[in-house]
């Protein structure tokens, strides 16, 4: 009888872990937005498919392990590159409060404030960088 209980508990405890692990979702994502713009990237070390691989050609993406800090890199990238885009307007940037988001989203992932020209314009400093 104290080993049904024992059971009992053991597995109302899985379950009662599994239904969190739902409630809280993918913890080892993250994700930034900017207007309809949105990259995410892993927390954790993981296996991607990309272009950024070792070896990939235009042709085949490979897969390889992916960093942390990288996947953070060409996540935040992408999403500021795609806002950039939304936000151009032949060389003019009309959205003020876009053009805010773009500036405080590069100004927290570089630690240096710059100006929506200078992020999107044609120098711009958005460099995607290779996983392996």
């Amino acid at each position: 009888m104290q080993s049904l209980y024992l059971v009992a508990i053991a597995v109302l405890a899985l379950g009662m872990l599994y239904a969190i692990g739902g409630f809280l979702g993918d913890v080892d994502t993250q994700c930034v937005s900017i207007g309809g713009c949105k990259g995410c990237w892993k927390t954790v070390t993981a296996t991607v498919t990309s272009e950024l691989c070792p070896g990939s050609t235009p042709a085949k993406n490979e897969t390889c392990a992916a960093e942390p800090y990288l996947m953070q890199n060409n996540a935040i990238v992408d999403a500021l590159t795609c806002a950039c885009n939304q936000a151009d307007d032949d060389g003019a940037y009309p959205d003020a409060a876009h053009n805010k988001q773009i500036e405080d989203v590069y100004a927290t992932f570089t630690k240096s404030a710059a100006k929506v020209q200078d992020i999107c314009g044609l120098s711009s400093p958005l460099v995607r960088r290779a996983y392996g």
